[in-house]
């Protein structure tokens, strides 16, 4: 059961990051729970190895979403600058 609650979870946030692909202005917002989640993993691997209380392999995982992260808030940002600089209508 536990490990299809985790892969549901997946499911949803690869189907944000796809409305986000598809239309980066609309779906901006999207990008935030994904930051979220990789600092939210980062930050708990970090802790557990700062005692050395866990195994290399999450470790790597965690500095590939360190790198993701890093992506994701470069892309925030950026199409924050876009929505910016759009004339507004009216």
């Amino acid at each position: 059961g536990y490990v299809h609650f985790g892969a549901a979870r997946l499911l949803v946030f690869a189907a944000r990051f796809a409305a986000v692909a598809m239309d980066p202005v609309r779906h901006r917002a999207f990008l935030l729970p994904g930051i979220g989640r990789k600092a939210c993993y980062v930050g708990v691997v970090a802790g557990h190895a700062v005692t050395g209380d866990i195994q290399a392999v999450w470790t790597t995982f965690a500095v590939i979403d360190t790198a993701w992260a890093g992506l994701l808030v470069w892309m925030y940002v950026t199409v924050g600058r876009h929505v910016k600089a759009e004339p507004t209508a009216g």
